[in-house]
């Protein structure tokens, strides 16, 4: 049997901690992309957010959007691997007022510096071009009144490709 070992765990600093600080302890890249920047009201953007460096990689919440008047906003997807933490999540502009995407910030404490740090990205510049008349976009997991379109006539069910049932008839 060996003897133990101590260790002095130290609590992380109250003095300076950005409001964008969610746990990260180490030292990390940051670093984000938006596409397409040209889009449609009602079209997909997609986010993705690549965080990599020396430390533990579980403990780090990836920043990500929220839903707001102006943007449709879908769950992100959190994957890690080799060493790094990826986000990918889409955007979609409800209207051709957005302009951009805001700035996002990633806040890390560097232990061998003793301090936090804060990368800020963006903010991504949106090019939102209004739906043409006749022309229909939807977004899914919105209400039907938000429906985006060009077009002053309704819309036939049944009529897609392949519709849903309403009913399905007697099953076994």
């Amino acid at each position: 049997e060996s003897a133990g070992i101590g260790i002095k765990v130290l609590p992380l600093p109250e003095e300076g901690q950005p409001a964008s600080f969610s746990g990260g302890v180490g030292k990390y890249n940051f670093e984000m992309s938006v596409s397409p920047s040209d889009v449609k009201v009602g079209d997909p953007v997609t986010v993705r957010i690549r965080v990599a460096g020396d430390g533990n990689l579980k403990a780090v919440e990836m920043p990500a959007f929220k839903e707001s008047k102006d943007l449709k906003v879908y769950d992100p997807k959190v994957t890690e691997q080799d060493g790094e933490k990826t986000l990918e999540q889409v955007v979609i502009p409800k209207n051709d007022a957005v302009r951009e995407l805001p700035v996002v910030e990633f806040s890390y404490f560097d232990t061998s510096e003793g301090k936090y740090f804060t990368v800020s990205k963006g903010p991504f510049p949106l090019t939102v071009t209004p739906l043409a008349k006749g022309e229909e976009a939807k977004v899914v997991g919105m209400s039907p009144s938000a429906v985006f379109t060009a077009s002053d006539q309704p819309e036939e069910l049944g009529q897609d490709i392949h519709f849903i049932k309403e009913d399905i008839g007697v099953v076994q």
